[in-house]
């Protein structure tokens, strides 16, 4: 329960700055071409990245919930002087599809880091982990290259991460299932050896008095 309660709160802060910060429009590099593509399910530059323009069609277009936008705004009067816009851009859904994909490869950062120290620190090391493992996913979110290129543009790059992010997440369940079956295992096998020499110690015991009582 309390790496769920960090989880969704590392989400919701990563989340947070980058809507904030996202851009209202096309950004520039292939940005234009993606979403030229996506609107018309034409093919990009090789490979084409059909998942990407179909995942960008369906936020842009078909997605039934519309997202407000949510940016600051400095010739509005008030606190933070937030401005909020119930009617975005195409363009901006799909830049913020990809803060989505961004937010959520934070998380399973944190969360593969936090698998990986416990399998290689002791118990007492764990605090200082989780607080090391929520840092750095921190420090890669709003690091200059991920955030401009993951978080704030219509690119390839945050869906990208996000599937790596995920299989290197199953990967590090999977170890941590072989090592329990392993450590089952080997519980299991001790066990049945440490009953088998107690049984062979009671058995060469009874036969002991049994022929010491026949002698008699």
């Amino acid at each position: 329960m309390k790496s769920l309660f960090v989880d969704i709160l590392l989400f919701v802060i990563v989340y947070v700055v980058f809507h904030i910060t996202l851009l209202p429009s096309i950004p520039g590099g292939d940005s234009g071409e993606l979403l030229g593509n996506s609107c018309v399910f034409g093919i990009s530059h090789p490979p084409g990245y059909p998942l990407f323009s179909m995942a960008s069609y369906f936020v842009g277009k078909l997605l039934p919930i519309n997202i407000p936008r949510m940016y600051l705004d400095n010739d509005q009067a008030g606190w933070f002087n937030v401005v909020v816009d119930m009617n975005p851009t195409y363009a901006w859904k799909v830049n913020n599809m990809c803060a989505i994909f961004a937010s959520f490869t934070v998380v399973l950062i944190s969360k593969c880091s936090n698998i990986i120290s416990k399998l290689l620190s002791s118990d007492n090391d764990n605090k200082n982990s989780n607080v090391s493992n929520v840092t750095g996913a921190i420090l890669f979110a709003f690091s200059p290259l991920a955030w401009e290129y993951s978080s704030q543009s219509a690119e390839v790059f945050a869906m990208n991460n996000f599937i790596c992010a995920n299989v290197i997440y199953f990967t590090c369940k999977i170890i941590v299932y072989v090592n329990r079956h392993k450590q089952y295992e080997l519980l299991y096998t001790t066990n049945t050896n440490t009953n088998t020499d107690t049984n062979k110690g009671n058995s060469n015991g009874s036969s002991d008095s049994n022929s010491s009582d026949s002698n008699n």
